[in-house]
């Protein structure tokens, strides 16, 4: 296979999961002082299934 081929195939196998989280910023205060501060994926579709009765 052609490198142009492989890297088309890894797009389209990566970019649906890619599209399911979302990237925010997190950031941990404790007593008004920051404790922790980074980026974290979210995931809203698990989320509302793991919250549904």
């Amino acid at each position: 296979m052609k490198p142009k081929n492989i890297l088309t195939i890894l797009i389209a196998a990566v970019a649906p999961l890619l599209s399911s989280g979302c990237l925010v910023q997190e950031t941990v205060t404790v007593n008004g002082e920051v404790m922790k501060e980074g980026y974290v994926v979210k995931d809203p579709i698990k989320d509302v299934i793991d919250n549904s009765p």
